[in-house]
């Protein structure tokens, strides 16, 4: 790295002194620091490098796992700002998964969804509990039926960071449901005949 600190230990230069004395021993001892200094900070500069590029490919695992994932998929800060989507989720929006960080539910949905989105939020954060709920939303291509599972996610010390959540399309299950119940409405009108 070329960061100030690097810079620093660039300039720090062993002190040429020859003397016997308190001098020449505070010379030696400031040498011996410097060299120290310098081969903590090769070391740490190399555990950074490598703890970075680590943090990276978790990074590019998570990435791909959340874009392969059918369902939709979300990570939002406390002021229930995208910090990321999966591609299900964008494309259901409208927008490309970068297009849609750092916005909210309001620059992407309805304001009356936009509402209640942001009051399960609240919810979520507040309890510091899952919530699961069913709910009808309206996309360009006409209402579908999601179920919606979002938690809070928590810090060590139990801070609240935001939340993540996940929706799937259970229209098809809805349809059926209904269905099933017609037929039994049906059946029991004609066994009453």
């Amino acid at each position: 790295g070329d960061g100030p600190q690097h810079q620093v230990l660039e300039r720090l230069q062993p002190m040429v002194i020859e003397a016997p004395d308190e001098v020449g021993a505070l010379a030696r001892a400031f040498n011996g620091m410097i060299g120290e200094l310098q081969n903590s900070f090769g070391t740490l500069e190399h555990r950074v490098q490598a703890r970075t590029a680590e943090l990276r490919q978790q990074a590019r695992y998570l990435r791909t796992l959340i874009d392969m994932l059918p369902m939709w998929a979300w990570f939002k800060d406390t002021d229930g700002r995208f910090l990321a989507v999966n591609r299900a989720a964008a494309d259901a929006s409208g927008l490309s998964p970068d297009d849609v960080v750092g916005k909210s539910d309001h620059d992407v949905f309805a304001h009356e969804l936009a509402d209640a989105y942001r009051a399960d939020d609240l919810e979520v954060m507040t309890s510091r509990r899952q919530k699961n709920l069913e709910e009808i939303q309206q996309l360009p291509g006409g209402p579908i039926w999601l179920e919606t599972f979002k938690a809070p996610v928590l810090d060590e010390d139990g801070t609240v960071l935001g939340t993540v959540g996940v929706a799937r399309n259970i229209s098809e299950r809805k349809a059926a449901e209904a269905a099933r119940e017609a037929v039994l409405v049906e059946a029991q009108r004609l066994a009453r005949m």
